[in-house]
């Protein structure tokens, strides 16, 4: 039980009265003693911090995205979500409370140092934060931490971590910044005067001149959030506050057509979410209920403890991000895998809920271990207690099966729900989940990825593929044929560039008769390898009669022209061949494209147009060289 100041200043006087029973007995003096005092941020450590102002005697790397300049030190942490926070370790007060009162002590910087004060008897050491220059800059906002420790009398150090206590967090991004006045875009606290937001940046990946910039504000109190963009649209929030909550608009946009911003519906009311955690995390603590998170290890791993629920119940449950609607997106478009490992004897299972029509089918999934990795190295599934079945067998005859949006414990519209240790009622079982994902397939092929051709349909809650409508290729001197890129990239240097032996590809294309009638040629990938023409090039057929087929593209006079039945036999025949990036019409570092009605032998590209075609599947993936 805390003891109060008051308490153990009664206690004190009471025993000193007590020994004053005589006039010749002397007065006892409590001594006092040096105690050591340390403070650190809580929920700080290399895992997530960003800058070097975080913590003592840590080196960081350089941030990966652009940062506000401070008037004071701030230290920027990383959430389990990606955002950046900011708190201010620079201009906080040390107060030691003991029997004989309070004193003050400058704490120039919560992460450095040690400071060390006289004490008598019991105390309690409270930081707080001073008043400082800054602190409520118009284009920028951190928060600010304190915290207590008590201190028996017989201890002579005391740790104190410091966090936040009282403030939110409300922020949106915007992939355009022009887009956004940003001038005009402001946050007001109840009688307070309006104020930006500050911003990071964070480079998206494959442009060279787009950012994304994430708009962030700290606050304390009731307020109203004006988003006005150039165009003069305008877009007000009320935010009913709470501390300690993140509210967040989302990814901000401009309707091309009506001008309008494209707002969802604000997230409002998420708890802040700041524990050291790598950079990817195989799973957020607020997945999961009926246990708690000990710590994340270095692979990114989360170690938890079960706890009970008010029915006396330990079993965690597991829940994946995702939010689903029922009946609406299918099974076969969803790439799910869980691994769990524990010592205590538990079971665990995956729960994946279909719909046949409006009838419930209930699976449950397993993934391998030591006893199913001979027969079922994915898995096995049963579906309403049947026969067991391979996860592929699983996806082949219910992958058309709508998925259903369950009620399941707390939670809603969740689906995918790993059950650990069922029926448990032991507290304090700890397991470690090493693997949890449950996310759906992205589509075949992004348009930007397609030259010549238009993504007309891409069905995403049915399938993965994509339809493409041939509409001209202004790269090709006769507008065609239709090309579509790998998303992967290769080096051009030779030092750099993968061997054949490490590229898998994963095709599967579907195309008209009307279009394999007018084309030139079946459609093909075209590989460009080191050779005697400075690159070789092959073909790897996909449609028509060559399907599956390899050949050779250009060779030497008087050499016969190289055929092979597969791909397998082709990687096999060049396996250590160096595969470097080329430029391809307005392409870098790029190789394995996907041609449809190539032109070679004079047909004219307009034929095709209006033409459609399906990618189902375009997957080139480079194995990392383990022999480096």
């Amino acid at each position: 039980m805390k003891k109060t100041v008051l308490s153990s200043l009664v206690v004190a006087t009471i025993t000193m009265v007590g020994c004053n029973d005589s006039s010749t007995a002397e007065s006892p003096v409590l001594q006092g003693r040096m105690v050591s005092v340390s403070t650190e941020l809580a929920n700080v450590s290399e895992m997530n911090a960003l800058t070097n102002t975080c913590l003592r005697d840590v080196q960081l790397p350089a941030p990966t995205k652009e940062l506000p300049e401070f008037e004071n030190n701030v230290c920027a942490i990383e959430d389990l979500d990606g955002n950046v926070h900011f708190v201010r370790t620079s201009d906080y007060e040390l107060t030691v409370t003991d029997i004989y009162g309070s004193k003050n002590y400058p704490i120039a910087d919560i992460t450095n140092g040690m400071h060390e004060v006289e004490v008598f008897g019991e105390a309690t050491f409270r930081v707080t934060p001073q008043r400082v220059e800054g602190e409520d800059n118009q284009f920028y906002s951190y928060y600010l931490v304190e915290g207590e420790q008590d201190l028996s009398q017989d201890e002579r150090h005391v740790a104190i971590k410091v966090d936040n206590t009282e403030f939110s967090y409300v922020t949106f991004t915007v992939a355009e910044r022009e887009d956004l006045d940003f001038y005009h875009t402001t946050i007001t606290e109840a009688r307070e005067e309006p104020k930006n937001f500050g911003a990071t940046r964070t480079h998206v990946e494959g442009d060279v001149n787009i950012y994304e910039t994430h708009a962030y504000r700290y606050i304390k109190k009731d307020s109203e959030v004006l988003i006005t963009a150039y165009n003069g649209a305008s877009y007000v929030e009320s935010i009913d506050f709470e501390p300690l909550k993140h509210y967040d608009f989302g990814e901000l946009k401009i309707d091309p057509k009506s001008g309008d911003i494209i707002i969802t519906p604000p997230d409002f009311g998420e708890p802040i979410e700041i524990v050291p955690t790598p950079v990817a995390p195989v799973i957020k603590p607020s997945q999961v209920d009926n246990a708690e998170l000990v710590h994340f290890d270095a692979n990114g791993y989360g170690i938890f403890s079960t706890i009970a629920n008010k029915r006396g119940e330990a079993e965690p449950w597991l829940y994946p991000e995702v939010k689903f609607e029922n009946g609406i997106k299918s099974l076969k478009t969803f790439e799910f895998n869980y691994q769990i490992e524990e010592s205590n004897g538990f079971a665990t299972f995956m729960n994946i809920y279909l719909l046949d029509d409006d009838v419930l089918v209930r699976a449950v999934y397993y993934p391998s271990n030591e006893e199913t990795i001979e027969d079922y190295p994915d898995g096995y599934v049963r579906v309403d207690g049947g026969a067991i079945i391979s996860k592929n067998d699983f996806l082949k005859l219910y992958g058309d099966y709508k998925l259903a949006a369950r009620a399941d414990g707390i939670r809603f519209n969740t689906n995918f729900i790993v059950r650990v240790a069922d029926d448990n009622t032991v507290e304090g079982l700890k397991f470690t989940v090493k693997e949890f994902t449950v996310k759906q397939l992205p589509a075949s092929v992004a348009q930007e990825q397609v030259i010549g051709g238009t993504i007309f349909d891409s069905n995403l809650d049915e399938t993965t593929s994509v339809n493409i409508e041939i509409d001209g290729n202004k790269q090709s001197s006769k507008h065609n044929p239709l090309w579509i890129y790998t998303n992967t990239k290769f080096p051009v240097k030779e030092a750099d560039a993968p061997m054949l032996s490490q590229i898998s590809v994963d095709v599967d294309v579907e195309v008209s008769d009307t279009f394999a009638s007018k084309a030139a040629s079946d459609s093909y990938i075209n590989i460009y390898l080191d050779g005697w023409n400075s690159t070789e090039t092959f073909a790897l057929y996909v449609s028509g009669d060559n399907k599956g087929q390899v050949i050779q593209r250009t060779h030497r006079v008087g050499e016969a022209q190289e055929v092979y039945s597969n791909y397998e036999a082709f990687q096999s025949a060049y396996a250590d061949t160096k595969v470097r990036g080329v430029t391809e019409g307005l392409k870098l570092n790029t190789n394995f494209m996907l041609r449809f009605g190539d032109n070679d032998n004079g047909v004219d590209g307009a034929d095709l147009i209006g033409e459609q075609v399906t990618i189902h599947k375009f997957n080139v993936t480079v194995e990392e060289n383990t022999n480096k």
